[in-house]
């Protein structure tokens, strides 16, 4: 038994051994100092996961997503810098002058293009306001991958843009969780791996230049 499933067990013996001694208050009040130790045992057993188990948080491990890469787009040239100007970083991570929304979670979406020759730009972009808009743009270069820690929950994609080819693709929207329960919050913990090849099962879908 692990200590998620002892604390509610003993915890469930303290509410109801309060629950009995409530009824001999009411009932046989006589009777209350002959079971006293009931509620005194069950009380200091309980405290100490109780207090362990307080505000704890706990991930929701999904199974990884896997995404095809994205088409090709013909002439293209790859920019030497990001669309506002700023350099393309030397290894993965956030690109400098976008504003970082959305960062104030708990869950934890990670973006693998290890098995990817191509440089990629993407964007993690929010769906529950009734419009889709980019929280966060980041580059990761071909083979690496990069995480995004502490993301709100809600409704997201994934778009991207091959800096090779150009071509751009976004994902399947997912959902990220926060799950408050007495004791712990269960958050989510996603990875998303870009491939080559045409067997990923998260489905691509194509995308515009306005769409990005």
């Amino acid at each position: 038994m692990n200590d998620q499933y002892l604390f509610e067990f003993l915890f469930s013996i303290f509410i109801y051994s309060l629950f009995l001694l409530i009824i001999e208050l009411v009932v046989r009040p006589q009777h209350v100092f002959r079971n006293w130790f009931i509620f005194i045992i069950t009380g200091f057993f309980n405290w100490p996961y109780f207090m362990d188990n307080t505000d704890s948080k706990q991930q929701i491990n999904h199974a990884p997503y896997q995404a095809v890469s994205a088409p090709a787009k013909p002439n293209y040239l790859r920019p030497s810098t990001a669309p506002n100007g700023q350099k393309w970083p030397t290894i993965a991570g956030y690109i400098a002058g976008y504003q970082r929304l959305n960062n104030d979670g708990l869950s934890n979406v990670t973006v693998d293009n290890s098995r990817n020759d191509s440089d990629v730009f993407v964007k993690l972009v929010y769906l529950n306001g009734g419009q889709a808009l980019p929280v966060c743009q980041f580059y990761i270069p071909a083979f690496g991958s990069f995480t995004l820690n502490n993301i709100r929950a809600g409704s997201y994609d994934i778009r991207y843009r091959d800096l090779i080819n150009g071509g751009l693709a976004r994902s399947e929207a997912f959902n990220l969780e926060e799950l408050a329960t007495y004791n712990v919050t269960q958050y989510s913990n996603i990875t998303m791996t870009l491939y080559k090849v045409h067997n990923g099962n998260m489905q691509t879908y194509g995308l515009s230049e306005s769409e990005f």
